[in-house]
């Protein structure tokens, strides 16, 4: 149960049905699906499969060598090939009559092997693109910051979060069930097959997160783990960042870390996929700098508001008072955040149905204490949009987005748009 792009994958099958070379780029967080799609693609294709893993330099390079051996039928022996030149060059010395897929699985773990891997690989991207029948596809759970590993790049494919439709399609479950899994856990399925149905939503969240035999209990650091070795450091900015430090100098004061440290760190952790940053550039009408940071990781989210600092609570097995502060603020603190997210992609999936026009943009407003859930507008008409998990007075929130719109000097006609919990997902408890 992944969240499959159709469009990208309709795009590299076309590729592949061209006979010239094309080059792929596949990147996103853990457990996004990377890999489940690339096996799902490669089905009756004739494929060279990579996973690059933690290992040495010469135990990598003799992997790959046995793989490609086995799959061409060649007889090289293991022992020449001890670089990423020299699999290139194995590689592009075969002539392929017919279309082959030639994948490198998580080519960060070869990148901390060998730290010439990418130069390697973009070196040789041109000759790749002039051989005949290959389609070569790179996947990462980071952002390729390197201008020039683009050049050449034909499709730059991203794999977004798990989000709550893949919840939407489990049966016996309630609404309100639903939604609460995605919010606090995610909606891979890894956590969909530990989620007890016959159980509440609480002693799930228990069983899952909060017992002290649970795979899950260190999910934060073994998370980080994955990317980086001072995790100390990481955990507090993330900690900060879920309780609402949202913004580099709120974050700063929280952690102790003075802000031209901290920029490091955070632009890490947004290229590595754990944090998004959200630029409020407020449209035509004011130029702001102004930035927040949010985990994309819904379960990571959880985990850094409620686990983080709360771990000698769940080893001396005290979960109760962990229990207590979750039902007094999970509302703000995890509800309204993803219900505002699940309103968002509703709107970009509905925007004639809701909006009655098709916005030229789709935006946060956040700048001298005018803050606004969404604001999106065409060339006549702007719409000024309330979200909340809870119900509210409608007509209040109207006049209270009225005053605001106020501060937009324009021309165009404005609309005003309350969302409630009720709004899409028929919940009334």
């Amino acid at each position: 149960m992944i969240n499959i792009n159709e469009n990208d994958l309709k795009k590299l099958n076309e590729y592949y049905y061209k006979k010239e070379s094309s080059i792929h780029y596949l990147y996103g967080s853990i457990n996004s699906g990377k890999t489940t799609f690339l096996r799902d693609f490669i089905i009756k294709k004739r494929n060279i499969y990579i996973n690059c893993y933690p290992t040495t330099i010469n135990n990598i390079y003799q992997y790959i060598v046995k793989i490609i051996n086995k799959k061409l039928f060649l007889k090289n022996s293991i022992k020449l090939y001890s670089s990423f030149n020299h699999i290139f060059d194995l590689l592009l010395e075969q002539e392929y009559k017919e279309k082959i897929i030639i994948i490198f699985d998580n080519f960060q773990e070869l990148e901390k092997i060998d730290k010439d891997a990418m130069n390697i690989f973009i070196k040789y991207q041109k000759i790749i693109k002039n051989k005949l029948n290959i389609q070569l596809i790179i996947s990462s759970n980071k952002v390729v910051l390197k201008s020039d590993f683009y050049k050449y790049i034909d499709t730059k494919i991203k794999m977004e979060k798990f989000n709550i439709k893949n919840v939407e399609k489990e049966k016996g479950l309630t609404n309100i069930d639903k939604f609460y899994i995605d919010s606090f856990f995610g909606s891979s399925d890894n956590i969909l097959k530990l989620y007890n149905k016959k159980d509440n939503f609480l002693k799930n969240l228990y069983n899952i997160s909060l017992n002290s035999y649970s795979e899950y209990n260190n999910y934060g650091f073994n998370y980080l783990k994955n990317y980086f070795n001072d995790i100390g450091i990481y955990s507090m900015i993330l900690n900060a960042i879920s309780n609402g430090y949202d913004n580099i100098n709120t974050i700063s004061i929280k952690t102790n870390i003075k802000q031209t440290s901290l920029t490091s760190y955070l632009k890490k952790l947004e290229t590595n996929l754990i944090i998004s940053k959200i630029v409020f550039n407020n449209f035509e009408f004011k130029k702001s700098k102004y930035s927040k940071y949010r985990i994309i990781n819904n379960f990571l989210n959880y985990w850094f508001i409620y686990i983080y600092e709360n771990q000698h609570l769940i080893e001396l097995r005290k979960i109760q008072s962990i229990l207590n502060e979750i039902n007094n603020d999970f509302k703000n603190k995890i509800l309204n955040r993803n219900y505002k997210e699940y309103i968002k992609e509703k709107i970009k999936n509905n925007e004639m149905e809701i909006l009655n026009y098709i916005p030229l943009s789709m935006e946060e407003f956040d700048y001298k204490g005018i803050d606004i859930d969404l604001i999106t507008y065409n060339k006549k008409e702007i719409t000024f949009i309330k979200i909340s998990w809870e119900d509210i007075d409608v007509k209040k929130e109207i006049d209270i987005l009225k005053r605001k719109s106020n501060k937009f000097y324009t021309n165009k006609i404005k609309n005003y748009i309350i969302f409630t919990k009720s709004t899409y997902l028929n919940i009334n408890t």
